[in-house]
């Protein structure tokens, strides 16, 4: 009478799995790596929307009292020039032109001006996002009014 192992039978009953279960990982290692490591990572929405937003923030009206800043109302005493500047570092490729009620400030106006009627069939490209808001005025009432953020950059 022939004996058997059952330790040896249960490690070769194993590999009929570990075998396919190789084969597998060694085929999706080869046929998916240049999709995992060699794309590029696209980050041109979420660049557009850091900047819009960074601008909303620098107008936003901040209370005294809770440091709360509320996004939809655009305080009338912060929408200056200066504060435009010290939110956004101006760089040779990038201008930014604000309205607010018709009311426009510039942050590089001459590159504004010489990129805005370039836009789409040259090197230049536009940001834009027009929102409703809320002023707060200097006697501290609120108004209706519209904001219109274009942002120019050349394209690379």
């Amino acid at each position: 009478m022939y004996k058997t192992n059952k330790k040896a039978v249960v490690r070769q009953f194993w590999w009929f799995f570990r075998i396919p279960l190789l084969i597998f990982i060694v085929f999706f290692i080869i046929i998916f790596r240049g999709k995992v490591f060699e794309d590029k990572l696209e980050t041109g929405d979420l660049e557009h929307s850091v900047l819009v937003n960074r601008v909303f923030k620098t107008f936003a009206y901040t209370s005294p009292n809770t440091g709360r800043v509320y996004p939809n109302i655009i305080d009338e005493e912060r929408f200056t020039q200066e504060n435009l500047e010290d939110a956004l570092i101006s760089s040779k490729n990038l201008a930014v032109k604000v309205s607010l009620n018709k009311k426009d400030i510039f942050l590089d106006q001459d590159f504004y001006e010489l990129a805005e009627p370039l836009k789409g069939i040259s090197k230049y490209s536009e940001i834009a996002q027009s929102s409703p808001v809320q002023i707060l005025t200097k006697d501290k009432r609120l108004v209706l009014g519209r904001i219109d953020i274009s942002i120019m950059y050349q394209a690379e």
